[in-house]
């Protein structure tokens, strides 16, 4: 009875220690879940009727519908005024989709009116709400081909000593990053979008002919491929494209498992404890048992 009361109780308090490690874990995970802050459902649905607003919006201007597009613009920006961002973006964010508005309703309601860029207002906002709507597969995330084919140009221009050649190249980087640059200061830090407008203010005076030194630009386009490269996170893809899957019922998962393994642990005493039975129990014992 000793040597059983010896096994069983240590056994029985590592499943006790193993159990409770685990339901730890598990309310500091549905803890952490609770605690991230997100939007409220009511609020949840006005970012989607925003996010409809935005591509209702953009059709009507793609379309050269500019009155329909200056009513879904009236329309986005009073509903954008009136969400609370809490959760969703930083006051960075907010005031780049202010920006943005603002833009886009001085190219509708320009004197004469450029297609190309009411339709480029109209996709900054699209792109600013689909990043508002959509975190973790934001729509701005599929234009890294795009400024990576044109950082190629410019890289191209710049190494081949051509002025010209790469401040047109800088033009159209320039033009294609201003349609997300709303989206990267809603889904990302400050400090990241600081670093590219750092970088695009410089390359824009490093083009023109006084400036234009071969071996400072193409330091500067290295430290622009790394910086792009981690705004679009190519280091870290699964953090950009897959979303963090939380179980359902994290408790019932912790104490499922906790079971399994007391189950384990059970088993593997009851055979430790037999096996020391037979080993200290005389012959005749063993063969009322029916050992071998």
């Amino acid at each position: 009875m000793k040597t059983r009361r010896k096994v069983t109780i240590p056994l029985c308090l590592l499943g006790l220690m193993v159990m409770l490690a685990l339901a730890g874990c598990g309310r500091e995970q549905a803890d952490s879940t609770e605690s991230m802050q997100v939007p409220p459902a009511g609020e949840a649905g006005q970012l989607q009727e925003l996010n409809v607003k935005a591509d209702e919006l953009y059709k009507n201007a793609a379309a050269g519908q500019y009155l329909e597009a200056r009513k879904a613009l009236e329309d986005f920006g009073t509903q954008a005024a009136s969400i609370s961002y809490a959760g969703v973006t930083g006051i960075e964010g907010v005031n780049a989709l202010s920006d943005a508005v603002v833009e886009a309703k001085r190219q509708l309601n320009a004197a004469r009116l450029d297609p190309e860029k009411v339709v480029h207002s109209a996709a900054r906002l699209k792109l600013a709400a689909d990043a508002l709507t959509h975190k973790n597969q934001p729509m701005w995330l599929h234009y890294y081909k795009v400024l990576n084919g044109d950082t190629t140009r410019l890289e191209e221009a710049v190494s081949k000593g051509n002025q010209a050649a790469a401040k047109a190249a800088f033009v159209a980087l320039n033009g294609h990053y201003d349609v997300i640059r709303p989206s990267v200061w809603i889904s990302r830090t400050p400090e990241e979008g600081e670093r590219m407008e750092s970088l695009l203010v410089f390359f824009a005076k490093q083009v023109e002919p006084a400036a234009f030194q071969k071996e400072t630009l193409e330091g500067g386009i290295r430290q622009w491929r790394d910086t792009l490269a981690s705004l679009f996170r190519k280091g870290d893809d699964q953090s950009v494209y897959l979303p963090v899957m939380e179980p359902d019922q994290p408790i019932l998962w912790t104490l499922t498992i906790g079971l399994v393994i007391a189950a384990v642990l059970s088993f593997a005493g009851w055979r430790m404890i037999r096996v020391e039975r037979e080993a200290v129990r005389p012959p005749r014992f063993r063969d009322m048992d029916g050992g071998n």
